[in-house]
């Protein structure tokens, strides 16, 4: 069923040239590939045979590898590769006789020619290296003879770059804002906290962990002692203690405002019953949630089981959860080994920072002669004003003044001054406010200084 002609078998008289060596090389190549179709397609019912088995049907085992590794060096010479491969090859031509001369096409010729054209690559290589070598070293003993010259230039271009380089290159002062994703950020706060927890409790701790970069060497130092076995070092118990005391305070000042709240609504005729329900709140001194929870306590999943823990165990819970929340945030001194990584420098917060946009104070147009109406910001933003605002020490660049205008009595309103109509003298009068937020600073608009404390 493979049909192979008897004078492609090794048991045939073999005083062929190379291509039909080649040729039966190629049959057993491909004849594993052609049993195993026969195979597939259940027309073959004797029974399997290996490789080496239908390989042998035109070369012996024994010269199959032989003749592989002959043929895979010929064929890597484009004559050769063309006398093995190209029907159309010409063995008359001046090109075949200036490789073969008058040898035959025998496989002891083939071997012998592939050693002598591999020879003459590489001596065409060396030659071609040693002309490369050659010219470059011309090329240096030319350069050699302006040596002092250019030396002398190099030696004053030095000196002159070295005055005005500065003598101490200055390192940088600050890390930058954590590269957290928020889905990420997001799964980090509810696996580690209450689902309960609010936005300011979330960002309380996030700016406490940023703030405190210097307290996180210190706890990632602690942590690389070989002989250390805790999470939780002294530093970080006592970085959970200051976010307790903070969360306690936070919770007092809410106390103290319901605490005049309930006092103004019993003195309206509120009922008493109301007023037991804030004492039992206030003896905590946490302030309560809708559900009973306060806000140290939504620092704690349901399977913590805080409230069944003592102090102590309550800050190592606590230590844990602030230890693996710096981990996700990239903020940790020490990798897992111990090994330092690099210090913590203080955290920058450029990336965070708020766009500010100046505008009026006022909601609606505060003309006598006017119902009130909404203020319309009609500037086109290409045109709108953009300042240098002082905010305490904080220094905002291009914030925008958007200014308002009243449609029915033309009135203007900006966030130090107001313009109105004065019919009776045909003009335009301006009113600069004394209770601004902002104070402007200079003759052009340039800079606006923050009044407010």
């Amino acid at each position: 069923m493979l049909k192979v002609p008897y004078s492609m078998t090794p048991k045939a008289s073999q005083k062929g040239e190379i291509p039909q060596i080649y040729a039966r090389m190629k049959a057993a190549a491909q004849v594993p590939a052609k049993w195993l179709e026969l195979k597939n397609a259940g027309k073959w019912t004797g029974r399997d045979l290996s490789i080496d088995e239908l390989r042998s049907l035109y070369i012996r085992k024994t010269n199959y590898n032989t003749y592989s590794k002959m043929f895979d060096n010929a064929e890597q010479f484009p004559i050769l590769h063309a006398l093995l491969n190209d029907p159309a090859y010409d063995q008359s031509s001046e090109e075949h006789r200036a490789v073969w001369g008058t040898r035959k096409l025998t496989k002891e010729n083939l071997a012998a020619i592939t050693k002598e054209l591999k020879d003459k690559e590489d001596k065409e290589k060396r030659a071609k290296e040693k002309a490369r070598l050659a010219k470059e070293k011309k090329s240096k003993k030319a350069s050699t003879s302006n040596f002092s010259l250019q030396a002398l230039l190099m030696l004053l271009s030095f000196w002159l770059l070295l005055g005005l380089l500065p003598c101490v290159s200055a390192a940088p002062l600050e890390d930058p804002f954590p590269g957290i994703l928020f889905v990420d950020f997001a799964k980090v706060i509810t696996s580690s906290f209450g689902a309960d927890i609010t936005l300011a409790t979330v960002l309380m701790l996030l700016f406490s962990v940023i703030n405190n970069t210097d307290l996180l060497n210190l706890h990632g130092q602690q942590q690389a002692v070989p002989t250390n076995t805790q999470v939780v070092t002294s530093w970080m118990a006592a970085f959970v203690c200051a976010i307790k005391d903070r969360l306690q305070l936070d919770s007092l000042v809410t106390d103290d405002d319901s605490d005049a709240e309930m006092n103004s609504d019993s003195g309206s005729g509120s009922d008493s019953g109301s007023g037991s329900d804030f004492d039992s709140g206030s003896g905590s001194n946490t302030s309560v949630s809708s559900d009973g929870r306060s806000a140290y306590d939504t620092l704690f999943l349901p399977t913590d089981c805080h409230a069944d823990q003592s102090p102590k165990q309550q800050t190592t819970i606590l230590g844990k959860k602030l230890d693996f929340f710096c981990h996700s945030l990239n903020l940790y001194s020490h990798n897992k080994r111990g090994t330092l990584c690099c210090k913590l420098l203080p955290i920058s917060t450029a990336a965070i920072r708020p766009v500010l946009i100046i505008t009026p104070t006022v909601m609606q147009c505060s003309d006598a002669t006017c119902p009130g109406r909404a203020l319309t910001q009609y500037q086109r933003y290409r045109d709108v004003s953009k300042v240098t605002l002082l905010r305490g020490s904080e220094c905002f660049e291009k914030v925008p003044v958007l200014a308002g205008k009243c449609l029915a009595c033309s009135s203007m309103f900006w966030a130090d001054h107001e313009s109105f109509n004065d019919p009776p003298n045909d003009r335009r009068l301006a009113v600069h406010l004394p209770d601004a937020k902002y104070l402007k600073v200079g003759t052009q608009l340039s800079r606006l200084d923050s009044c407010s404390d």
